[in-house]
């Protein structure tokens, strides 16, 4: 497990330079909405195909299931104060939206019209809502493993989605609804580390969980293979240099970092030490491609060192 405590330590500083101040605070939130937004919107401009009464089902179960994570997590954000329930439930929010946008397209009912907090249609949810915010609930610790458990319970869902239909615009919604869901597991994961808690996989395989949980943060949206699409729209030309004394933390994720500022409670144990380095600042931008692809420029790791490149324009 040091060696995925290390991965995911690497993981996080190749995130952090992927990501520009920008993402911090409210700004993140709303470039992220923007983005679940032009993901459905790009959904209903392709032809409905004609929907299987299985394909029918699981839209019903996902939509549960994700205001299954929308309301457990809206709980412990009540109970614990901790910012990664908070932002995560908003992601669950839209995750709900784009499914209901599909229902709507394809004239299935919702099972859950009201939207009452912890009301289900399946009594599977309602025993489900009640087991998670009960655990969660008697220590910040279980509620963080709450969370990661329910992040792969998703992604083993949404797997079996996937492999059910061959409707792109169906697909389209359930790829981009597994990055949000993988992006949520790293993020849960990430802040056990900070508790000093190593989270071992319930559901996902030991392998599928360390290839998530050691890649970076995901961005932008994803087509109907789970490919990225309008990761970069420009190019901007730059060059900075990152000098001086102290540690600088980068953040597993700055859309979701703490909304204090601070970052250094992101991470810690052998994680945080692979993230300290000396110097302030993240650099300079260099020229980026179009598609959100810059060069790479020497680095010596104190912070002395002239950066160009990694210029991500999202």
């Amino acid at each position: 497990m040091k060696r995925t405590m290390i991965n995911m330590a690497m993981a996080g500083i190749m995130a952090g330079i992927m990501t520009t101040a920008a993402w911090a605070g409210n700004a993140g939130v709303d470039r992220t909405h923007r983005r679940a937004r032009g993901a459905t919107a790009y959904m209903m401009t392709i032809p409905a195909g004609d929907l299987s009464e299985a394909e029918s089902d699981t839209m019903l179960h996902m939509r549960q299931e994700e205001k299954l994570a929308r309301d457990v997590y809206t709980v412990l954000f009540e109970v614990w104060d901790h910012w990664a329930f908070d932002k995560i439930s908003q992601s669950e929010q839209r995750h709900m939206e784009s499914l209901l946008a599909l229902m709507e397209k394809y004239g299935v009912a919702d099972p859950v019209p009201e939207d009452t907090t912890g009301v289900f249609a399946d009594a599977e949810f309602t025993a489900l809502y009640d087991e998670k915010v009960s655990g969660g609930s008697t220590s910040l610790v279980e509620a963080l493993r709450v969370g990661a458990t329910i992040e792969e319970l998703d992604i083993v869902d949404l797997r079996n989605a996937i492999a059910e239909t061959d409707d792109k615009d169906i697909l389209i919604v359930y790829q981009n609804l597994m990055k949000g869901s993988r992006n949520h597991l790293r993020t849960f994961v990430y802040q056990l580390a900070a508790q000093g808690e190593i989270y071992e996989p319930q559901l996902l395989s030991p392998e599928d969980f360390e290839a998530i949980v050691s890649s970076p943060m995901e961005r932008g949206f994803v087509d109907e293979d789970g490919n990225p699409v309008f990761r970069g729209r420009d190019r901007r030309n730059g060059a900075g240099v990152g000098s001086g004394s102290g540690p600088m933390v980068t953040s597993p994720d700055t859309a979701l970092e703490d909304p204090s500022g601070d970052t250094s409670a992101l991470i810690s144990g052998d994680a945080r030490s692979l993230l300290a380095r000396s110097g302030k600042g993240r650099g300079g931008h260099g020229p980026g491609d179009g598609s959100g692809n810059g060069g790479n420029g020497p680095k010596d790791g104190s912070g002395n060192g002239r950066r160009t490149g990694a210029c991500i324009n999202a």
